[in-house]
């Protein structure tokens, strides 16, 4: 993965005062009143910026700015806290800014001039500590202290990282700080920052306090290779990209015995799925981490940023393994394709989600936000097909029903007749073959055959004597198992799941028969940017039954229906990702 996205304030304190001036305001809370007496000036220069880098190392040389509504800024928070990192009060201001004439432009895209000033101050007993957020919740409110502040979410799910007042960003988190004893997310503050009286901001011997935030988002987008579209074709307004596969029996219309080899597969849309339903507002860090367990250089104090952080997720356990298990009381968000569907060249955003290599290697497929890519697949004229997979192999859908009652015809199990009303005794009885039975849900997108409720039949053995409830019972029970771990595409419809990939290029291990996945290779951060581009079709994807159905994926990726795709981070920092489908 290459380029990653990283937004950045920079906030400098100078002494001086202008029109536009947020007065430190004094919660209503039981805390040290430090201010009592005097008046303090500090005139903060917020910069709004950008950075990029390679998947392997990370190097800070690739830049991309955020479009306008990711880079607005409606609110400024400061939070002041005193050398014990108890809270001690906030101030609240934006004037707007310039954006940077040039791109990039040293990491900086925006600059603003902004004046705080901290009124009643006894003596030179200063903050020493701040916090900065922008945009924030209006239901945000800060920890009465740092440690308290670490703990604290923005709000669920994507509410409280893009607010009614644009994309909420925090202040950056950095290990290895010297005199922050772990406290990596605040600004310190010394005595020099600070002026009793209006200074000139042109004054050439300030020294600023420089503050660098990101976005609590991360970003999403999904791209068509343009080289895919080469073997692709046009019909009736859809663009058909032919996969190699052979369908058993007959085609959709049952009119002739012919498998086909050449399908087609017409995209629709994407969505994000295993989004977490809460974001901390500030990042943190594990600073154990090392880049030769992580794969990448994970943290850069010369650029004030760090590439991987712990989400509220991090070392949690518990997902759900189909789709009935998901209630309110899960993790993370999963969501089925019947609505909300991104269109290709279009960007998604959610929470930051990362997790231990543990987790991840348990639960690859429902621990780690991905991509749906939603498409049917087709013949070569653009028409859905009703397909079932089974057993590895893809069958028409009413092929596959004539296969289940041959198979149990063959195993003496299809006990089955009716009458037909004939006169002739001899005739009279007649087995059931595949037009009284149709597909049903078994759940979790899996499907198998059932007697239709409606046939107007009365069911028999081969002599005439009626079937018992129990008979009929024990042939449902049949014709599921003998149909069971199918796989439906009803009109054609299915998904390919792209777990997305972050920046560790470190091989998966084989321990004991299973696979590690080292930490770090999948997962999203915040204020990254990972942009899918799919440059490859080989395979059908995973059939969809039940559009309602919210989507957990079970099967292995890379053996079915793992997608070509190329994922960047772009400023937001870029990461680049290849699958295949």
């Amino acid at each position: 993965m290459k380029n990653l996205f990283f937004s950045m304030l920079a906030c400098t304190a100078f002494y001086a005062c202008s029109s536009d001036e947020a007065v430190m305001v004094q919660q209503e809370q039981e805390t040290p009143k430090v201010f009592t007496g005097d008046a303090a000036y500090m005139n903060i220069i917020l910069s709004d910026a950008a950075s990029g880098g390679t998947r392997a190392s990370s190097p800070d040389n690739e830049f991309e700015y955020g479009t306008e509504a990711e880079k607005k800024v409606s609110t400024a928070h400061f939070y002041f806290y005193d050398k014990n990192g108890v809270y001690v009060s906030e101030a609240e201001v934006w004037n707007g800014g310039k954006e940077s004439d040039t791109n990039p432009d040293e990491n900086i895209e925006f600059r603003s001039n902004t004046t705080i000033i901290l009124k009643g101050l006894t003596g030179k007993t200063y903050p020493q500590y701040l916090v900065t957020v922008l945009n924030k919740d209006s239901k945000f409110v800060p920890g009465q202290n740092l440690d308290d502040m670490l703990t604290k979410l923005a709000d669920a799910d994507t509410t409280g990282i893009i607010t009614e007042n644009g994309f909420a960003m925090s202040t950056t988190s950095v290990a290895n700080q010297a005199n922050l004893e772990g406290k990596y997310f605040v600004t310190e503050l010394s005595e020099s920052n600070f002026s009793e009286e209006p200074i000139n901001l042109k004054d050439e011997n300030l020294k600023p306090v420089e503050i660098y935030v990101e976005r609590l988002a991360a970003k999403v987008t999904l791209n068509i290779a343009q080289a895919l579209g080469e073997g692709a074709i046009k019909v009736d307004g859809k663009t058909l990209y032919p996969i190699k596969a052979t369908v058993a029996g007959e085609d959709n219309e049952l009119d002739n015995t012919i498998g086909s080899e050449v399908l087609y597969v017409n995209i629709l849309g994407w969505k994000l799925n295993a989004t977490a339903k809460h974001s901390y507002m500030m990042k943190h860090l594990d600073e154990t981490w090392s880049n030769d367990k992580l794969g990448f250089v994970w943290n850069s104090n010369d650029f004030h940023r760090s590439y991987w952080g712990a989400s509220w997720v991090y070392g949690k356990n518990g997902f759900p393994v189909n789709a009935s298990d998901v209630n309110a009381s899960n993790l993370l968000n999963y969501y089925n394709l019947d609505s909300n569907i991104s269109n290709v060249g279009e960007s998604a955003y959610c929470p930051e989600n990362t997790n231990t290599s543990e987790i991840v290697s348990s639960h690859l497929n429902n621990a780690v936000t991905s991509i749906l890519l939603k498409a049917e697949i087709c013949d070569k004229n653009g028409k859905p097909l009703n397909l079932v997979r089974y057993n590895g192999m893809l069958f028409n859908e009413g092929h596959f029903r004539n296969y289940i009652i041959a198979s149990l015809d063959r195993a003496n199990k299809l006990n089955v007749y009716y009458d037909n009303g004939s006169d002739d005794e001899a005739a009279r009885y007649v087995q059931i073959d595949s037009s009284f039975v149709e597909l049903a849900s078994a759940g979790n997108g899996k499907v198998k055959v059932v007697l239709k409720s409606e046939t107007g039949k009365t069911f028999t053995d081969s002599k005439g004597n009626p079937l018992s409830e129990e008979d009929l019972k024990a042939f449902a029970n049949d014709l599921a198992e003998e149909s069971g771990n199918a796989t439906g595409y009803k009109g054609g419809l299915m998904y390919y799941n792209i777990p997305i990939e972050h920046l560790n290029n470190n091989k998966n291990e084989e321990v004991d028969g299973k696979t590690i996945i080292p930490e770090g290779k999948y997962g999203v951060v915040r204020n990254h940017h990972y942009v899918v581009n799919v440059n490859k079709l080989e395979n059908p994807g995973v059939g969809i039954f039940d559009p309602n159905e919210v989507i957990i994926p079970n099967e292995d990726p890379e053996k079915f229906y793992y997608v070509g795709a190329q994922i960047n981070i772009l400023s937001w920092k870029i990461v680049d990702q290849n699958v295949e489908l």
